[in-house]
């Protein structure tokens, strides 16, 4: 059962710990596989699932010969992992699923893409998506993962209360 299927590959551009800009690309897979054991972004636990499941696997392979591989059973956790990895190693992914003011809402979590929030306005399904591997222009804007998370969690304070 282990065959890539849905692969995608991406070209990108990150600053390295000396702040300099590389070259790196990024490729995507999923493989379906019978009971995967995935650990856990937060808890560092890993966990067996039961049964059949497509897993997302994430490779990144940088200019310097630094690479990484993550997997999840959902897309969102799969390029968190890759975010966090990075960022441990001191590389900041110039690309807008790193942008603070981009996240991957709840029904975004198993796609590739991500939304610009916008403190006190709701996001839909008629809200613009952006995909999370394209190029961040602004330096400015890339984020920590801490960060990123820091700001969605504002920006859904910002919109308690308001109609849906």
């Amino acid at each position: 059962m282990n065959t890539q299927e849905n692969f995608q590959s991406f070209n990108i551009e990150c600053l390295n710990s000396k702040d300099s800009r590389i070259k790196a690309i990024i490729n995507i897979w999923t493989n379906k596989e019978i009971n995967p054991t995935i650990v856990d972004i937060d808890t560092k636990k890993p966990y067996t699932y039961q049964g059949i499941f497509e897993v997302t696997y994430i490779e990144y392979k940088d200019s310097e010969n630094v690479s990484f591989l993550t997997k999840d059973i959902r897309k969102f956790e799969a390029f968190y992992k890759l975010y966090k990895q990075t960022e441990n190693e001191n590389i900041r992914m110039l690309i807008k699923g790193c942008s603070i003011e981009n996240y991957m809402v709840k029904f975004l979590v198993n796609t590739l893409f991500t939304m610009k929030l916008e403190m006190g306005v709701r996001v839909d399904y008629s809200t613009p998506t952006i995909g999370i591997f394209e190029e961040e222009e602004d330096v400015n804007q890339i984020a920590t993962v801490q960060e990123q998370k820091a700001y969605y969690h504002r920006w859904l304070k910002s919109i308690e209360g308001l109609p849906y």
